[in-house]
């Protein structure tokens, strides 16, 4: 790729094609805010003439972008010029997004090639039949973008609605915030990414695929799908395969390998052990077996479980170390601004002596969920949140993380998922109704994957049967949090035992021994360019409605908190410090929001040490 192109890696790293499989579309485009919503009846997809460029895929917020327009405008044009090479004109070509917040519409000279919803979930579209006879001609893509911006049934996360910024929310995110990539395929049917999925069982070696074909296959069409097992390039598998004649789109099929577990070694923070599966798809009506797709993806053996009141991580109690992370950039927002800053920002983490990272409100990027695997960081998967609960809220969310699961589950580093925090988007616990939603989340999630805990509503109102952990959010001074959090484990047989806790952390049911963690907690500000400022949520802010006047204060009160967690060990198995880096006015990061250090991270991490 050239080298003034942002972002130009290989955006799905754990799902690869080959090297000349792709082009990346990142970079100029022409660009057009539409803020009466002509653009459609007016036919802009047909011949825009635009007044703006934009860097894709910085949203038009964004300094990198290049327009650093902070505006509510709900609806946005985006358009650019393709061409496909002439040694990939003979097969199918996909136009795939990372992510668009929240609506689209794609268009293909003129033609409508299709629509997606959703913010933080990743679509993709056969745009061949669009596209001229010449391929290798220019051919016009245009994207209309609606993001409904005062919308409170949106998944959204922590994207202001009002134009300044106050306490938890920040700045919006309109349009395409992830890259954007033409992929080449020799045939109309091939390889799913949408539905793959690895479970590889550490003790026993054994490892079952789940595959899919995309596309349309004509009738009586013959097909193999092999599957082979790798350690770096070195082959440690034989291989499997299923021979398929039509072969519709839901018909998912289940490849298995068995290896000698002895030489099996299990991810972990302290060994991220990856492993590598090739697939490869096979013209079963050729006696030359041509390959006619390939697709290289990335697994671990690693187990994720609950034994009583603890967390194991391969069958070993695990003591979660985690910093809040949200995700965002001064200059570029939810895009990470290279994958120099996305490894930066893992290896302070680490620095810091923390493991792993609560991902907080935001869907992230495919690149920093493979570092972390590389990295053995461990995290927390997470939804974007509305803010209201309507038939549409539900609806919406039930489209959107079911998506999110599917494509991440693949990634060892996230040992948990969270659907909703803090009952954002439900209205009112106490109702049967918003119960029974929670509940279906819960279930919902481990049909998708039933090998990670889940909790469908992280830090309050614990709804009994939707959730595997008791994480609570509990934003306490020392000296109050050992007067009310005991040393020893509480005799629980109802929550309102749980003295240490409002009646509202568990509604309605019963505690049943599961893990306990701590997933927010401190949240200590300290303005490092402005100490002596006083406390202000449009401005700068802390928990409790303090600032304190250096760093030194604030990791005193954090090594006080620790030793009462140390002290606190048998029972409190992880905790969440809210957080890793400042965000806007929140400044309460151990990092500014550029990153900068507050101050010692040898003491933070000497500290971190003591769990």
């Amino acid at each position: 790729m050239a080298k003034n192109i942002p972002r130009p890696e290989y955006p799905r790293p754990e799902a690869a094609r080959a090297a000349d499989s792709w082009t990346c579309l990142n970079g100029e485009w022409d660009f057009e805010f539409d803020p009466y919503n002509k653009g459609m009846a007016e036919r802009w997809y047909e011949h825009p003439k635009f007044s703006r460029k934009i860097t894709v895929p910085f949203v038009y917020q964004s300094k990198m972008s290049g327009i650093d327009d902070q505006r509510f405008i709900d609806h946005v044009w985006y358009a650019r010029n393709i061409s496909i090479p002439k040694a990939k004109t003979s097969g199918t070509i996909l136009l795939n997004f990372g992510a668009v917040d929240y609506e689209c519409d794609v268009f293909v000279n003129g033609s409508l090639v299709g629509s997606h919803h959703g913010g933080c979930t990743a679509f993709s579209f056969d745009i061949t039949p669009f596209l001229t006879k010449d391929k290798t001609e220019s051919q016009l893509l245009v994207v209309h973008v609606h993001d409904m911006q005062f919308d409170e049934e949106l998944p959204r996360g922590k994207q202001s609605m009002v134009e300044r910024f106050f306490g938890c929310d920040y700045e919006k995110i309109t349009g395409i915030w992830q890259t954007v990539w033409l992929e080449y395929v020799a045939r109309p049917y091939y390889l799913d990414r949408s539905d793959f999925y690895i479970r590889a069982n550490p003790w026993t070696g054994h490892v079952t695929a789940f595959m899919n074909i995309a596309g349309v296959m004509p009738v009586g069409k013959t097909v193999v799908v092999e599957y082979a097992l790798f350690d770096g390039n070195k082959p440690i598998s034989g291989t499997a395969f299923f021979m398929s004649g039509k072969v519709p789109r839901w018909d998912e099929r289940l490849l298995e390998l068995d290896l000698d577990p002895n030489t099996i070694q299990p991810w972990s923070p302290a060994t991220p052990k990856l492993y590598n599966a090739r697939f490869r798809m096979i013209d079963g009506d050729t006696e030359e077996e041509a390959v006619i797709d390939e697709m290289h993806c990335t697994f671990a053996f690693r187990e994720i479980s609950i034994k009583g009141n603890k967390l194991l991580l391969n069958k070993e109690p695990i003591y979660l170390k985690f910093a809040l992370y949200q995700g965002y950039f001064p200059e570029s927002l939810w895009t990470p601004p290279s994958d120099a800053a996305i490894k930066k920002d893992l290896e302070l983490l680490l620095e810091m002596g923390f493991n792993g990272a609560r991902i907080h409100q935001i869907v992230e990027d495919p690149r920093f969920l493979h570092m972390a695997d590389q990295m053995g960081v461990l995290l927390w998967g997470e939804m974007s949140n509305a803010r209201k609960y309507t038939g549409r809220s539900r609806e919406l969310l039930l489209h959107e993380w079911p998506t999110v699961v599917r494509r991440d589950r693949n990634h060892p580093c996230i040992i948990a998922w969270i659907p909703i925090n803090e009952t954002w988007g439900l209205a009112n616990k106490s109702l049967p109704d918003e119960q029974s939603f929670a509940r279906a989340l819960y279930h919902l999630t481990k049909s998708e994957d039933p090998t990670r805990p889940i909790n469908a509503n992280d830090g309050y109102s614990l709804i009994d049967g939707a959730t595997d952990l008791f994480s609570v959010h509990i934003y306490r001074l020392p000296d109050d949090f050992d007067k009310n959090v005991p040393e020893q484990f509480p005799d629980v047989k109802d929550p309102a035992d749980f003295k240490w806790c409002s009646d509202w952390y568990m509604t309605p049911g019963k505690y049943h021994g599961e893990p306990v963690l701590i997933t927010e907690w401190g949240g200590w500000g300290l303005d490092i360019d402005e100490p002596t400022a006083a406390p202000d949520q449009f401005k700068r802010w802390g928990y409790q409605g303090i600032l304190y006047k250096s760093y030194d204060e604030v990791l005193d009160l954090y090594e006080k908190t620790i030793k009462l967690l140390v002290a606190r060990k048998s029972w409190i198995c992880g905790h969440v410090y809210t957080e890793f880096s400042d965000q806007y006015q929140e400044m309460n990061g151990f990092v500014t929001f550029d990153r900068r250090p507050k101050g010692d991270l040898a003491r933070l991490k000497k500290i971190n040490d003591l769990l």
